[in-house]
């Protein structure tokens, strides 16, 4: 197995970026997201209400759980050249073994 780390403070100021661009887009879903229904009754109602539960769940994917991967994501970086740092790596790693 081969561990090669060029820039460790790089790799960290991009888990950072990535939790930060994160945080900006929860923000910005939160003052976007809107529940879309209706109480229509009648031949096309099953139609429009089943679009509407549709849009509903690409916003939950879209602007709830999309951002919460993002920011684990960047936290995930974040975490491990903390971690690598604490073993005795510096500025550059490489390991073999």
């Amino acid at each position: 197995m081969t561990i090669k780390v060029k820039n460790i403070s790089g790799l960290e100021n991009y888990g950072t970026s990535i939790h930060g661009f994160a945080g900006k887009f929860e923000l910005a879903a939160n003052d976007t997201v809107r529940e879309f229904n209706t109480n229509l009754e009648g031949e096309k109602a099953d139609a429009i209400n089943a679009f509407f539960k549709k849009l509903n769940d690409i916003q939950t994917a879209v602007f709830s759980e999309a951002p919460e991967a993002i920011m684990s994501f960047g936290k995930h970086i974040f975490t491990f050249t903390e971690e690598i740092k604490g073993i005795g790596f510096s500025d550059i790693a490489y390991t073999d073994y």
